[in-house]
């Protein structure tokens, strides 16, 4: 028994490593390509992009602060709750991005911002991912 304790704090610990570094990358993919946009001077989002990752931001923002309590607290009686707004969140992103796909073929947008805004969009997708991902392991850890 004490054995199996020990190996599954090990895999615990291991497993919450893992997870930390993919959030540390996703975060620096996101955020990479607009440093690069900002320290290059081009020209700035348009205020549409404003408007529609706003939300999206603020989405993202609640799931990362709700699935830090749930780990802090040890309380994974709203998991289903959680993973349904995740679910949400990721189709949200992925309408967005569909958006984004048509409007780099279309002429007259500046393509460079066009792509920093998609690559934001995919990165914060893939964040999302990693989220959903690491809450589902928290939980099956706990059990």
């Amino acid at each position: 028994k004490d054995l199996l304790k020990r190996v599954r704090r090990r895999s615990m610990r291991r497993m919450a490593s893992n997870a930390s570094e993919q959030l540390y990358y996703c975060l620096k993919r996101l955020c990479e390509p607009c440093r690069e946009h900002v320290g290059n001077n081009f020209n700035p989002m348009p205020k549409v992009y404003l408007r529609e990752f706003l939300p999206i931001r603020t989405r993202i923002f609640n799931l990362m602060v709700e699935i830090r309590r749930m780990m802090e607290q040890n309380d994974y009686s709203d998991i289903e709750n959680v993973l349904i707004e995740a679910e949400g969140l990721r189709e949200s992103i992925s309408t967005e991005r569909k958006t984004q796909m048509y409007r780099v073929q279309e002429e007259g947008n500046s393509l460079h911002v066009s792509l920093v805004y998609l690559i934001t969009l995919q990165e914060s997708q893939e964040l999302v991912d990693t989220l959903r991902q690491l809450l589902k392991a928290c939980n099956k850890f706990t059990k």
